[in-house]
Parts: structure tokens; C-alpha cells; sequence
């Protein structure tokens, strides 16, 4: 039974807490600069080796493959579309992106050959709604990726009733994606459900509200999950973990170190002690 416990950035961590994440009790560490930048093989490989052994990341997909608006430069030139500072998808060619995806995974290589890539997430935006186009679009990801450990995190609610639901888990198990279950403030969770043969990812945003209705990124990651909050998660872990060889809570509350905090506290709840980054492995 294989559970880790990792943060989602390092954002305001100084000193030893910036080191901490990289050591014992922690197993895995997300990679969230591929969001808005397509990564270079030669700086993947440099982070491969730097990472200590037995320890996995994660790597977020750059924001055109996940319906996000990209700025231009971000782009190698030919691909850009000539007099455009921010780029959507439906702005680049099917064929260009199909070449840029490929390239992606192409600089990403170094890490999934050295047995370090933990999972493949693309965080898809609420205007990503439910539809059979929807679904068509994670089956395509699958069949340009064969063999990568892909994960899918949806934020619109829409995908969880009852009707969608049962389109999503058919092309989520039958394409091997992990649905991730989101701790998604104001919204609540997004369900965990176990999709994936490879594996099982939760991630937790933070519930802070900033006194409103919608709080930003930032105000809903500032916000240091208690004991009792986690327990659920750490209770849906155990059990994924018994039917999965790997399964991933990452701490995405990244504001004045509340993600470190809360990580602690589940690696607590899960009894994971110090030592070296293998050795978060439970032995249950």
C-alpha cells in the first residue's frame, strides 16, 4: 500500500520548510510551471536528477491542452497566431496542437524514463462543461498518450449528477484516466471516485472564504485544513489504496504555508513517519 502525501508548490516557503516538502513524510511534489509554459527536455532532466530517490511528481498540463487561454509567448513561434496576445485553443490549428502535445510529451520524457513521474494532471476549467464532445476530447488525450499515468480534475459540478456522471466514469475507466477528487471551495468536494488501474490523486485547494461568496485562488488557499476535515480523505485514500499500487493527496492551499501544515497533519492521520522518501510506503 503505496500513499503520498505532497504539496502542490512551494509558494512562501523559506529556509528548511522550503526543504521540507522534498523530505520524509513527503513522497511527491506537483510541478505546476508546465501550466503556463511548455517545458524544455533539458530543464525536465535537471529536475529529474535532483529529485531524491524513490520520490514522484506530478506535472499540471500546459493551459492550451486543458482549455485555457495561453499568452503568446508562451507558444514556440510557429505556432502562434499573428497578432494575438492571448491565445485560445480554437485559435490554433488541430495539427499545430497535435504537434505541440507531442513536443510536450517529448520534453516530459526524461522524467517518466527515470521512473520519477507520478501522474499527468489536466485541471480542466468550469466552462468545461459535460457533453459528448466533452468526453470525446479526454479519449483523445488517452489515445495521443498511451501509457502515461493521466489524471483528470474537473471543476464544474454539472460533471457529478447523476446523468453525466455515468458518461464520465464509463470514459474515465475504459481511457484509464484518474478522476481527482477535489477539495473545492465554494463548491464543496468533487467526488473520489476510483477510475484508474494506475492510481488515485485527491487534492485539496483550501475552504478559506475570504468573507465572500467566491473567494479567489488565494483567498481559499489560505486556509489551514484541522484534523477533522481530513479524516474523510485520509479514510477514501486507505481505501483506494487497497485496490490501487498508488495513491496521491496533494495540498494545493499554497498561502503562508498552509498547505505544509495540513500536509502534516494527514501524513499524522496516516502515520507516516520521517525517514527517507521510500519509506512512506504504509505498511498495512
Amino acid at each position: 500500500m503505496d500513499v503520498r502525501i505532497g504539496l502542490c508548490a512551494l509558494k512562501d516557503l523559506k529556509g528548511r520548510d522550503r526543504r521540507a516538502p522534498l523530505e520524509a513524510p513527503f513522497g511527491a511534489l506537483e510541478v505546476g510551471s508546465t501550466f503556463y509554459a511548455l517545458p524544455r527536455a533539458e530543464a525536465v532532466f535537471r529536475i529529474s536528477v535532483s529529485v531524491p530517490k524513490g520520490f514522484l511528481l506530478g506535472v499540471k498540463a500546459f493551459g492550451l491542452f486543458t482549455h485555457h487561454p495561453v499568452r503568446s509567448q508562451a507558444l514556440p513561434a510557429w505556432a502562434r497566431p499573428q497578432g494575438a496576445d492571448r491565445v485560445l485553443r480554437h485559435m490554433v490549428p488541430p495539427r499545430v496542437r497535435r504537434r505541440l502535445y507531442a513536443a510536450f510529451l517529448e520534453a516530459l520524457e526524461p522524467l517518466r524514463s527515470s521512473g520519477k513521474l507520478g501522474y499527468l494532471l489536466f485541471q480542466f476549467p468550469p466552462s468545461f462543461e459535460p457533453s459528448g464532445e466533452a468526453l470525446d476530447y479526454l479519449s483523445a488525450i488517452r489515445e495521443l498518450s498511451p501509457g502515461w499515468p493521466l489524471a483528470v480534475e474537473l471543476r464544474n459540478p454539472r460533471w457529478f449528477a447523476s446523468g453525466p456522471l455515468e458518461g464520465l466514469l464509463g470514459t474515465a475507466r475504459d481511457q484509464n484516466l484518474a478522476l481527482v477528487g477535489a477539495d473545492l471551495s465554494p463548491h464543496g468536494a468533487m467526488p473520489w471516485h476510483l477510475t484508474a488501474t494506475w492510481g488515485a490523486i485527491a487534492r485539496l485547494h483550501g475552504r478559506g472564504t475570504g468573507g465572500g461568496p467566491f473567494p479567489t485562488p488565494e483567498e481559499r488557499g489560505n486556509y489551514v485544513y484541522p484534523a477533522q476535515e481530513l479524516r474523510p480523505w485520509r479514510d477514501l485514500a486507505l481505501r483506494h489504496a487497497q485496490r490501487v499500487p498508488l495513491v496521491f493527496v496533494m495540498f494545493n492551499n499554497c498561502v503562508g504555508g498552509s498547505a505544509l501544515k495540513s500536509a502534516l497533519t494527514m501524513a499524522g492521520l496516516l502515520g507516516l513517519g520521517e525517514g527517507t522518501p521510500s519509506q512512506t510506503r504504509l505498511g498495512l
